[in-house]
């Protein structure tokens, strides 16, 4: 059978006859990179000539699915070649200037762009040996230079040791001015699951209609006290009472009246009425409790979001009896007040079964529930106490990204 590294050459060497006479003329180069959650992949890279710049495909998940008889190589080739055909075609109707990627040396250049993007310890040990990070419990904060591509979709660069040492700068310039960023173009924003669901488009951003609305009903907006009157005017039992309930009330409850009205009218005649009765039996902790969403604006790297000390101290004054946060991908965290009496076992276990059914490898953030140390001011992992110690990763040696891994 052929080995990883011959079936990346003989794409390579093959694939450039599958393309169509316009991209013939692409120069075609096999590169590794170290991808968040994925580890060592290679890529094959198209630019034309002229450019510098061109889409990579990966081929990792295509010889898995050579070598398991799902696909012959030549269908392999043909699916490379039109991915390939796909992004070049779409590069040339958006051409990117190629003055973003000239800069990247320049800290000038590049400051406004830095922003925070969290991923997990455990599932990137390496990686976090090759780039600055800050860490809590399982959790990692890293730095990310955004950058405007093709059609108005968004790509990032991830800074890595050596970027960072070209710019002149360390890891605590780069945490203070991404935070200072994320303030200002991309803001925190912690809502009720309710007001999240239905928000996303199929490329995975808000809905333009939704932006407002999620806005509206961000909870960080109200930085002292989510009640309406003063709670000097109320009992120590009303008090209490406000902080176990105000992440359940209905922001709009009307939508969700207009829901109850219209959901019988989705269901088919092959509907099983014995369907509910058989969903609430199966109802897992997760269908339960009330959860709050903690992201920004773009949900895209929203996670990250916990890193910042000012969004971390306005959800504790909401929940002064204390919170989890449970990490349910790299673009978004669930927020868990402690009252409701949870296990951590019970959340470590939901946590890591949505991530085994419902998030893609590449968007997993930590099969651990963390609880958040007002005193310390810092995340932990009471499910694996060994990541709560200061953590200082041997350096790893960057990539060459022309050996074939």
């Amino acid at each position: 059978m052929m080995n990883f590294e011959d079936f990346c050459q003989t794409v390579e060497r093959n694939v450039v006859h599958y393309l169509p006479p316009q991209f013939q003329e692409a120069k075609l180069r096999l590169q590794t990179n170290r991808k968040v959650n994925l580890g060592d992949m290679v890529g094959l890279t198209l630019t034309m000539p002229g450019s510098n710049i061109g889409p990579v495909i990966y081929l990792n998940d295509y010889y898995r699915a050579v070598s398991d008889g799902s696909l012959t190589m030549g269908s392999a080739l043909e699916r490379i070649a039109g991915q390939g055909t796909d992004a070049l075609e779409n590069l040339r109707r958006n051409p990117i200037g190629t003055s973003d990627f000239q800069d990247l040396g320049s800290w000038e250049a590049v400051k406004d762009k830095v922003h925070l993007s969290a991923i997990g310890h455990t599932r990137n040990e390496k990686l976090l040996g090759t780039v600055p990070h800050r860490e809590m419990g399982d959790i990692a904060c890293t730095y990310r230079i955004n950058l405007a591509g093709p059609g108005g979709a968004d790509g990032s660069i991830l800074i890595t040791n050596s970027m960072m040492e070209t710019f002149g700068v360390n890891e605590q310039q780069l945490f203070d001015t991404a935070v200072e960023n994320t303030l200002k173009t991309d803001k925190p924003t912690l809502n009720r699951m309710s007001d999240v669901f239905g928000s996303f488009t199929m490329t995975g951003r808000p809905r333009p209609e939704q932006k407002e609305k999620l806005e509206r009903t961000n909870l960080l907006n109200d930085p002292v006290s989510p009640a309406k009157e003063s709670s000097a005017d109320r009992s120590e039992a009303d008090r209490e009472e406000v902080e176990r309930n105000w992440w359940e009330e209905d922001s709009e409850p009307d939508l969700q009246e207009d829901y109850e009205e219209d959901r019988d009218d989705d269901y088919d005649e092959g509907y099983d009425e014995d369907y509910d009765e058989e969903y609430e039996e199966g109802r897992s902790l997760s269908d339960e409790i009330p959860l709050l969403v903690l992201t920004t604006q773009s949900m895209v790297h929203g996670a990250a979001a916990v890193f910042i000390p000012e969004v971390m101290e306005q959800i504790m004054k909401k929940m002064p009896e204390g919170f989890f946060i449970l990490p349910s991908s790299i673009h978004e965290v669930m927020v868990l007040p402690k009252s409701l009496g949870a296990s951590i076992e019970a959340l470590d276990e939901m946590v890591s079964s949505i991530n085994e059914m419902q998030v893609d490898p590449e968007d997993q953030l930590s099969d651990f529930a963390h609880v958040y140390d007002p005193d310390r001011k810092i995340l932990l992992c009471p499910g694996a106490p060994e990541l709560n110690k200061e953590k200082t990763p041997e350096k790893e040696q960057e990539l060459d990204p022309n050996v074939i891994r």
